[in-house]
């Protein structure tokens, strides 16, 4: 590419095209048919790669640009008339970034995506040269392979479609992106349970789904690959279904869903905290189960339908910031006559004030049951126990009873009256309820 040799964008690579290409197939035994032909290159040699797909995309059968991002256009003409594969070293600066072959998705390109081993290097570059050589280069069955998912029309995340071939109604499509990742492996709390007939200890997959069987219990199974992408699909019943990925075996770390990231709180270390994605599915008279049924209150309901409002709110404890996640029902009304009751609710071991709010799904219960005239308006508060915030046996919990609860009473028309709180919590949040219980059982009204 060095001093103009094969031209420029400017000129349509001139050069290439009128004095290269016609210069080898002149002096060489070689076929100059475009479909013959092959255009590959590396780093900046990539960018020029695709450059000139831009310009004539069928000049060449198959271009193989690597290290040097995405920039292909979904609008070329002629895409569909040649195989690129792009590839790139799992450490490498120039692999593409989130998001960049989207474009691509519904062109009619055929095209994949390979990461290896390497950086920014020869580590890299030779082996995307062999993998190319050896398993695709005019193989044009290798971009179109007949058993290969589609995943034109999906967007990148869950994908809830009704499906009448599916158990329970509905086939979930997964869509996840990282061009790093070897092997990317879904996983989820989607493992069934026979819970109508609990004698029955096995343990189901979802696949197996039919009246009487409840989510209970995990589920694990790989991803495939298709054009740069992971996939998996999966048929999932109603409420929320709560899902995460494993990359290269490290089952240590349960990944999120970038594109379905649960909203954390500002206190959430983003770089170790756990995901629990939730995906939310209708019911369907497939699934014809009543409890199944019952889960559909997990549900969001559509925007401007009845919906209260949430948001994570600082409080200073101890001279430390923490966060409580607040609900405020529909229609919560500061000036109201009569004050709201107030639902407090603590978390589990390992977690934080934003689980409750993600897979939790309590924003879409209270809005489901205050709508069905199932349950009365009430402002829901998620605290954390992490970092002594709410205190503890040895200090009588002084800081839920004496900053928390005096700070909400304050700032929102809430009742005092200790009848008309309630406190819940599971598995170590549960524990806490327990020793706040034995500390003074008069605080609240109701426990969980």
């Amino acid at each position: 590419t060095n001093n103009n040799c094969l031209g420029s964008t400017r000129d349509g690579y001139a050069n290439l095209f009128n004095v290269v290409i016609p210069f080898v197939e002149t002096n060489y035994n070689v076929s100059d048919k475009a479909m013959d032909r092959s255009f590959a290159g590396l780093s900046m040699g990539s960018m020029n790669t695709q450059n000139i797909i831009n310009t004539d995309a069928d000049a060449f059968g198959y271009y193989g640009p690597w290290s040097g991002g995405i920039s292909v256009k979904a609008d070329t003409p002629d895409l569909d008339k040649t195989h690129i594969l792009f590839g790139a070293g799992n450490g490498d600066f120039g692999a593409p970034g989130k998001g960049a072959l989207n474009n691509l998705k519904n062109s009619g390109a055929k095209y994949d995506y390979v990461a290896v081993c390497g950086g920014h290097d020869f580590n890299a570059w030779c082996q995307l040269f062999a993998i190319y050589v050896r398993d695709y280069l005019w193989q044009p069955e290798a971009f179109e392979k007949s058993d290969a998912p589609d995943i034109s029309g999906l967007k990148l995340g869950p994908n809830v479609i009704a499906d009448e071939n599916s158990p329970t109604g509905y086939t979930v499509k997964f869509l996840y992106e990282d061009y790093k990742a070897g092997t990317v492996m879904f996983a989820g709390d989607i493992g069934l349970k026979n819970w109508a007939d609990q004698s029955d200890k096995t343990a189901y997959t979802p696949f197996q789904y039919r009246p009487g069987l409840m989510r209970s219990g995990s589920f694990t199974d790989d991803m495939v690959k298709v054009r740069g992408y992971w996939y998996y699909e999966v048929p999932l019943a109603a409420g929320a279904n709560q899902y995460w990925f494993y990359i290269d075996g490290n089952t240590n770390y349960m990944a999120p869903d970038p594109n379905n990231k649960p909203q954390w709180s500002p206190n959430s270390n983003a770089a170790t905290k756990n995901a629990y994605n939730a995906v939310y599915v209708p019911y369907d008279e497939k699934q014809d189960y009543q409890p199944m049924a019952d889960r559909a209150v997990e549900n969001p309901r559509a925007e401007g339908d009845r919906k209260g409002t949430w948001s994570y709110v600082p409080i200073t404890v101890n001279n430390k910031t923490h966060y409580m996640g607040v609900y405020l029902p529909h229609g919560y009304d500061a000036s109201r006559e009569k004050p709201y009751k107030t639902i407090y609710v603590l978390h589990g071991f390992g977690q934080d004030e934003s689980d409750w709010m993600g897979i939790g799904s309590v924003q879409n219960i209270l809005d489901n049951l205050i709508s069905k005239k199932q349950a009365e308006p009430a402002v829901l508060v998620s605290l954390t126990f992490n970092n002594n915030c709410i205190g503890n046996t040895q200090d009588g919990y002084a800081n839920l009873f004496d900053v928390i609860i005096p700070f909400v009473e304050s700032n929102y028309n809430v009742s005092a009256e200790a009848a008309d709180r309630s406190l819940a919590g599971l598995s170590a949040g549960g524990g806490q309820i327990r020793n706040i219980l034995n500390t003074d059982a008069t605080k609240f009204g109701y426990y969980g």
